[in-house]
């Protein structure tokens, strides 16, 4: 908005001049300009000042330029409104130079003071121009200060975005982003608010990155493409399938350039489109854009790379929900072994890898294979965030769960209890949390006819989802249904 205002201000500056009737005051001439302002406005000096300004605006019209006559003429009509009715000028005027005499207050002691201070004598005067002109020149330093502030900001998004605060980030760029809009900051402010789940927030710099692309860098720019891919992201994830798939296949576009380059970030905008397409039900499409990422990837990046890994579980996704699920356990392979040699057994991605692949394993009937994967998985999570982390924690059930549907049902016991100390430990025992892991693993027992075991956990769960949630709550009617049938009732 700053520099679309001193764009604006600049052409009233350039009108003015070409009139020929420009008041200004030198910018050496602080002392003369203090002087000037010093005293009380009166409406005979703002009457004098306008005749003035009127006169002079008359004087050149003949030979000002064309496309400065618009100009002239609207001042002109203003000053004569004004001379008609000089005691609402007056207040307007007095107003003005209250809101003036403020900004002095802020800027003390600044080489902004002097500024303000023609300003002020430029409005006592009659002369608005004047006026508008001396504080062109305040704005102009409040920029460069709000410019330092902004680049302050960025920075604190680009530390808490390192830490994963995704809403903090968001929150300082979006800062960034209104002290001063270049590409920059809208960039991170679209892109961080959509990683912060505010996708209102990114959906409102979609016009404002894109124009601030082609405006700073031009059509077609790399910059340009970037922001095609960064809006068009944001936009899938709010729904809108049409809009995304035109903006990403420009972006697709962009990055393949005149000369037909292939790199990682083409593959990445591939991998992004189709995925709209298949939200739009191409699967065809989206399955030769997925391949044909998988391939770009693994010339540009290697074999091994995680960018690899993560194609390959996309296609391998796609193949499964078509049908082909032969094809797609050797892509889930691959990407699993991708990410265990790569990143280890104690980052989150190998244990999702290990997670797609347990899943897909079970799905297709295969307990004994599927069982060992969730095993794998779950050691490589635990190592990954620790045992009492909350990430980790959030897991603990679907593992238990899925051991224990894979005849490993000592060791689903075992998670079971785990989810039970890590929340007891963590939210506390009256958490609605505490009281459903207790229902699960009563859910477990009953299934090993350890009844007696069961009903205690059932009644120990009653009394913390009904003090949680109320009695009337649903989770609490299926807990009493499962007590009941334990007891035979």
């Amino acid at each position: 908005m700053g520099k679309a205002f001193t764009a604006a201000a600049g052409a009233v500056l350039a009108v003015a001049m070409a009139a020929g009737g420009y008041v200004w005051l030198a910018r050496d001439g602080a002392g003369q300009a203090e002087a000037q302002s010093g005293g009380a406005l009166t409406q005979e000096a703002l009457v004098a000042g306008k005749q003035a300004r009127l006169a002079a605006l008359t004087s050149t019209m003949e030979s000002a330029l064309p496309e400065a006559k618009a100009a002239i003429l609207q001042e002109m009509a203003m000053l004569r409104a004004d001379l008609a009715d000089p005691a609402a000028a007056l207040a307007v005027a007095e107003a003005q130079r209250g809101r003036i005499e403020a900004l002095g207050d802020l800027y003390r002691g600044t080489p902004a003071e002097a500024r303000i201070a023609a300003a002020l004598a430029a409005l006592a005067a009659g002369d608005g121009a004047g006026a508008e002109a001396a504080l062109a020149d305040v704005r102009i330093i409040a920029e460069s200060e709000a410019a330092r502030s902004a680049r302050v900001a960025y920075a604190v998004g680009e530390v808490a975005a390192s830490r994963g605060a995704a809403v903090e980030a968001a929150r300082a760029f979006v800062r960034a982003a209104a002290l001063d809009p270049t590409y920059p900051h809208l960039l991170a402010a679209e892109r961080q608010a959509r990683l912060a789940g505010d996708l209102p927030t990114a959906q409102a710099y979609a016009v404002p990155l894109l124009s601030a692309a082609v405006r700073q860098f031009g059509q077609g720019s790399a910059p340009h493409g970037e922001a095609l891919s960064a809006v068009g992201q944001t936009l899938y994830a709010a729904g809108r399938i049409d809009d995304a798939e035109k903006l990403l296949r420009e972006a697709v576009a962009v990055s393949r350039g005149p000369n037909g380059a292939r790199d990682a970030e083409y593959a990445k905008r591939l991998n992004n489109l189709g995925a709209v397409l298949r939200a739009g039900g191409r699967v065809a499409e989206a399955e030769a854009l997925y391949r044909e990422a998988v391939e770009v990837d693994r010339q540009v990046l290697g074999e091994r790379h995680p960018d690899v890994a993560l194609r390959l579980a996309n296609l391998a996704e796609l193949l499964v929900a078509t049908g082909r699920a032969p094809d797609a356990e050797p892509l889930l392979r691959q990407a699993a072994g991708i990410s265990l040699g790569l990143l280890g057994d104690a980052h989150p991605d190998t244990a999702a890898r290990l997670g797609a692949l347990a899943a897909f394993l079970e799905a297709q009937g295969q307990t004994q294979a599927a069982g060992a994967a969730w095993v794998d998985a779950l050691a490589v999570s635990r190592r990954a965030y620790g045992a009492a982390h909350p990430e980790h924690v959030q897991r603990l059930a679907l593992f238990a769960d899925r051991l224990r549907a894979t005849g490993r049902g000592a060791e689903a016991e075992a998670v079971y209890r785990e989810v039970i100390e890590a929340l007891a430990a963590g939210p506390g025992k009256a958490s609605a949390d505490y009281g459903r892991a207790l229902n699960n693993l009563g859910q477990y027992l009953v299934a090993d006819n350890r009844k007696d075991e069961a009903m205690a956990l059932y009644q120990e769960a009653l009394t913390v989802l009904s003090a949680a949630l109320g009695a009337d709550d649903a989770q609490v009617k299926t807990v009493e249904a499962n007590l009941a049938a334990a007891t035979g009732g």
